[in-house]
């Protein structure tokens, strides 16, 4: 299951029924009992309290979600299967076959022992996990739709009012041009124009973003409340329809000449 061992020993083999009793408890769990102590060698009673069973404490794990990855991990006591008096619900088995052959295959070896026992709920560890997110997955699906949309809406929209805004600078920069001026500083002037609104709409996204992370972090498991990456994409992203849509115009223009220019209108 790949539990982490943080200190002591896993059940083992040896800690049969005439064995010592022994458990082995999780991190939560033995800061909860013995908060600043070595919970390594304490003693634990696991049955009811008018008929007690105490366990020595032979090792201490990291904490496991055990019920589904957005609950947090709650404390969690192993017991060896030999020296406990109830039955096996469920099993886990680790095989290198695909799911419907470790099916067939569970289902002969018990068969073989007891035709009368049953296999049933036979459910692979992926899709165990995917059923526990399964809406939390819709949501993260909806959310990419939505934002995606808004994305490619605020590409298109950014784009044409820039396209716009340098359009309407043809009489501006035919001036220009005529009383000298170079063209590589007309173009810059343009794109420095349409990129100023383009940073300062990133800079406002980016605060109001750290503030609506935390609700994100909440509605979906694995969510940073500041996810560096995704925001940087959206700028580059927004940046560069900045630039194109810029430098297409602003070129176009200054390839222009100044009267045709100073005729538009």
């Amino acid at each position: 299951m790949g539990v982490r061992l943080i200190e002591g020993r896993f059940v083992a083999e040896t800690d049969t029924s005439n064995a010592p009793k022994v458990a082995v408890i999780d991190e939560n769990l033995a800061k909860a009992l013995w908060p600043g102590e070595n919970p390594l060698g304490q003693v634990l009673n696991t049955e009811d309290p008018a008929k007690p069973v105490w366990r020595q404490i032979v090792g201490v794990v990291a904490p496991m979600r055990n019920k589904s990855l957005d609950v947090a991990a709650r404390p969690g006591i192993f017991v060896p299967l030999d020296q406990t008096t109830g039955y096996v619900n469920f099993i886990v088995v680790k095989a290198s076959a695909s799911p419907e052959a470790t099916d067939r295959l569970l289902k002969d070896a018990v068969a073989s022992v007891d035709s009368d026992q049953g296999v049933f709920f036979i459910q692979s560890m992926p899709g165990l996990v995917g059923d526990t997110i399964a809406i939390r997955h819709f949501l993260f699906i909806v959310l990419a739709f939505f934002g995606g949309s808004a994305l490619v809406l605020s590409t298109l929209g950014i784009y044409g009012l820039i396209t716009f805004i340098a359009a309407s600078r043809v009489r501006e920069l035919g001036i220009r041009m005529a009383l000298g001026a170079k063209r590589g500083s007309l173009i810059r002037s343009v794109v420095v124009q349409g990129i100023r609104p383009t940073l300062l709409g990133a800079g406002t996204g980016t605060l109001a973003l750290a503030t609506l992370g935390r609700l994100l972090s909440g509605l979906l498991f694995g969510v940073r409340v500041l996810d560096v990456e995704t925001i940087l994409v959206a700028i580059a992203i927004l940046g560069s329809a900045t630039m194109i849509a810029a430098l297409v115009p602003a070129w176009r223009i200054t390839r222009v000449q100044s009267m045709v220019a100073l005729r538009t209108e």
